[in-house]
């Protein structure tokens, strides 16, 4: 991509410079890691977590991780040796991976410690950390707050694994606090993109930013991909049919993750041009799946949505948080 595009770099963002909108976010984190806290940031995808924790971790010496596929501690600690190995991260004294490949594999859980133990006072990024479910982590957790200087960030757009370790018997009551990390307002989005054609020398029509932020809301990664397009030398037309069949491609693959009254909920939601009222996304949501029997059900499968932050609540009505699940097609 070319240089002059870098604010619509659609990679997580090193520079903090880059990263638009966002300053009040990284202050606020910066404060929450440096109170000895561990921040945990929640969000919908194509937030802009990735790049808070990328710049974090690039600014003060740490690392970061995508543990998106990681399951378990075991995987974990040998990707946290492949980043030492990259020369990404130093330890405190002489080390032989090799050996701790080794160890890794028949004891993960003392040997991780051991790393962690020679990172000194480090901040560690653990990026979509929600799929990581191993039973010793808890343990592992509390072992490294209680005997360790390191310090973490975990990011994901679901609370449930947080709300499992904060509340087990190795974690509780230590200090974790949750930062939310929302959308942008629509003054926001649109100066955004302002930003960004401006500093990329974009000409560009009245009301066309508007209509992309009407169109993708005030999610940075749909933004950010409108104005790459842009950058690329393709029409207001072109980004934006370009980067809505991208939309529609990807809610359509999330969704396959959904339960059938999840995704039935989802469908009724996208129905309303504005939110909607709980007893309204039922009745909808029933003609789409029958099996609704009892209000508990349902109001059991709209909370795991909000959990997983694609529907947020706000006064009495319900909305979409990502406008992209209103292009799924029933």
């Amino acid at each position: 991509m070319m240089i002059r595009c870098k604010l619509f770099d659609t990679r997580p963002k090193r520079e903090r410079s880059l990263l638009y909108g966002r300053e009040d976010d990284l202050k606020e984190i910066e404060q929450i890691i440096d109170g000895g806290f561990w921040a945990v940031l929640i969000g919908p995808k194509r937030i802009g977590k990735t790049s808070l924790a990328t710049v974090l971790t690039q600014s003060r010496g740490g690392i970061y991780i995508d543990v998106s596929s990681v399951l378990t501690v075991k995987e974990l600690g040998l990707r946290l040796i492949d980043e030492i190995a990259g020369g990404r991260l130093k330890m405190e004294g002489e080390v032989d991976l090799k050996v701790f490949r080794l160890t890794m594999k028949r004891e993960p859980i003392l040997t991780f410690e051991k790393i962690i133990r020679k990172l000194g006072d480090r901040l560690i990024a653990l990026d979509e950390v929600q799929r990581l479910n191993d039973r010793m982590l808890p343990r592992i957790l509390s072992t490294l707050y209680n005997e360790t200087t390191i310090r973490l960030l975990f990011t994901g757009s679901a609370t449930g694994l947080i709300k499992t370790i904060a509340e087990s018997a190795e974690i509780r009551g230590k200090p974790i606090e949750e930062k939310e990390i929302r959308p942008f307002s629509r003054d926001t989005s649109v100066a955004f993109l302002e930003a960004g054609f401006r500093r990329g020398k974009i000409s560009y029509e009245p009301g066309q930013l508007e209509e992309a932020v009407d169109r993708f809301g005030g999610i940075p990664g749909w933004l950010t991909y409108y104005g790459a397009k842009r950058c690329s030398g393709k029409s207001h037309l072109e980004a934006m049919n370009e980067v809505t069949k991208l939309a529609k491609k990807t809610a359509t693959e999330e969704s396959k993750n959904f339960g059938a009254l999840q995704r039935a909920i989802v469908l009724s939601l996208a129905r309303f041009s504005g939110g909607a009222a709980w007893n309204e996304i039922k009745v909808l949501a029933s003609s789409k799946y029958e099996q609704i029997s009892k209000s508990s059900t349902f109001s059991e499968s709209l909370k795991s949505l909000q959990n997983l932050r694609i529907i947020e609540k706000r006064a009495e009505k319900y909305y979409l948080v990502d406008p992209a699940y209103k292009l799924l097609e029933s």
